[in-house]
């Protein structure tokens, strides 16, 4: 026996007890028993010692275990590698790993040498596999190394492949592991040496990197479309407002050529509109600015005489009344003889009755005064509204003399919408140059590279010689299949 076989799993339980397993090295070993007493344990057990990511062992197993150990022999030399099974029931990364030869399984997990974490004990498994002279390679695209985790479907069967019509191996039907074990399959067939290991690997990442700087090419490419197209467009923009006149060379120019050319019409400067008849329409314009003042005063003074028309009107109230109370004097005749109120007989002169002939002697003046000095705001506000129709008429003629002297110049008025559309349409040229990002040239020199040398390990690993490598191995399994069928129970026929 030259190759690496497991002997023993060991399963080390809380209470200081220790299961062993043993395999036939130099054989098959078939395990059989009823369901639900362990066999599919085993399988995860190995695995779970193989530096699997999971834990995937039963309950039952895990509940009452704290370590799991394999020994592994080439005939020479042997291994130990163990693994601690977490209280959780996640995956542990306490590992084991003893290699000399004379190891055996200790009958404690206490005594389990060589602790490591996960990537360290792999390392020195791969190692002894000769997996690590595989993977030390300065090819960058090795990407699909061959790792221990890859043994695992050429060591055992469980009972869904053995039962499967479909599935050839263990872990096949697995999508993520499936694409690594069938990379992996012409190593360990013996179909490929180590030198077209690596250059396969070398040609799947080659491929990958055909693929993306293809990928980049396409993207330039189509950048590269849409920048031109996107120039000339600005450039038809500019032909229709007279910004810029169209030519061959437009067509011939190269990305950095329209861009430099883009660049110069924003250089564009505006263009002053002269009117004419301008000294004209800045006087009336002027006027009209006075005779708007204007208005607006003589508005304000009609609104000040109006609210002052409400003050005047409680005024002519009061005045109506004391009017009426001066009115009283025509009911009184005064004489020294006579009372002014009853007209009874005096036997003398009344001073009483010179009094009330003095008080309605001043009514009667204070009312001449009152219909004197009574104001009068009817007149004003009059006077007002004629003034401010005036002025309205005058400002009405000035702005229609001003609109006419401007549609005169028909000259100026299309300069002037000339001068708004070139503003537009700089306006998307300079935004577009702002904004328009810029994507690297491609690199044509890498692309031919990769190709030169996919085509020189396609020649030299060619299809037909590897189908020949693979037909052997296949052959060499069927060798092996029969004469393993013919030591089972019962015999081959």
């Amino acid at each position: 026996m030259s190759r690496w076989n497991i002997s023993h799993l060991a399963f080390y339980s809380k209470n200081n007890l220790c299961r062993t397993i043993e395999f036939n090295v130099n054989g098959v070993t078939i395990i059989t028993g009823a369901s639900n007493t362990g066999k599919s344990a085993i399988i995860s057990a190995i695995d779970y010692c193989l530096g699997s990511s999971t834990c995937n062992i039963p309950a039952f197993v895990s509940a009452r275990v704290t370590h799991i150990a394999t020994r592994w022999s080439d005939g020479t030399t042997a291994f130990i590698a163990a693994r601690e099974l977490s209280k959780t029931g996640k995956a542990s990364g306490n590992m084991y790993f003893e290699y000399g030869s004379d190891v055996e399984l200790p009958e404690l997990a206490a005594a389990l040498r060589g602790a490591g974490n996960i990537e360290e004990v792999k390392g020195l498994m791969e190692n002894l596999f000769g997996f690590k002279e595989v993977n030390e390679t300065d090819n960058p695209f090795n990407t699909n190394k061959i790792s221990i985790r890859q043994i695992t479907p050429f060591m055992y069967l469980d009972k869904n492949v053995i039962i499967s019509d479909t599935t050839l191996m263990y872990g096949l039907n697995d999508s993520n592991a499936s694409k690594r074990i069938i990379d992996s399959l012409p190593y360990f067939l013996g179909a490929i040496d180590l030198d077209e290991l690596d250059a396969m690997n070398r040609l799947r990442g080659l491929k990958k990197g055909v693929e993306n700087e293809e990928r980049k090419k396409t993207l330039f490419e189509q950048h590269q479309v849409e920048l031109l197209e996107k120039c000339r467009s600005l450039f038809a923009e500019a032909s229709q407002v007279g910004l810029y006149r169209m030519n061959d060379e437009l067509n011939a120019a190269s990305k950095e050529q329209l861009i430099d050319k883009l660049k110069n019409l924003t250089n564009w400067e505006y263009k002053v509109v002269n009117f004419e008849n301008e000294d004209t329409v800045k006087a009336l314009q002027e006027k009209k600015t006075s005779e708007l003042n204007q208005l607006n005063a003589l508005r304000r003074r009609k609104t000040a005489a109006l609210q002052l028309n409400t003050t005047t009107s409680e005024y002519d109230s009061a005045v109506d009344k004391q009017i009426s109370k001066l009115d009283l004097g025509k009911f009184f005749q005064h004489t020294e003889e006579k009372c002014p109120v009853c007209s009874s007989d005096f036997a003398e002169p009344n001073e009483l009755s010179r009094l009330i002939e003095k008080s309605i002697t001043e009514l009667k003046r204070e009312k001449a005064v009152v219909k004197q000095h009574r104001p009068s705001i009817t007149g004003f506000v009059k006077e007002l509204d004629a003034h401010i129709e005036i002025l309205q008429t005058s400002i009405n003629k000035t702005d229609g003399n001003i609109r006419n002297l401007i549609k005169e110049s028909a000259i100026a008025q299309q300069q002037l919408v000339l001068n708004q559309s070139i503003t537009r349409v700089i306006g998307r040229i300079s935004y577009f140059l702002d904004n328009h990002t810029s994507v690297d040239v491609f690199d044509q020199k890498k692309l031919n590279e990769y190709n030169q040398d996919i085509n020189q390990i396609t020649l030299k690993y060619g299809k037909s010689q590897k189908e020949e490598r693979i037909a052997l191995a296949e052959r060499k399994i069927s060798i092996y299949a029969t004469a393993n069928l013919k030591d089972l129970l019962g015999g081959y026929r």
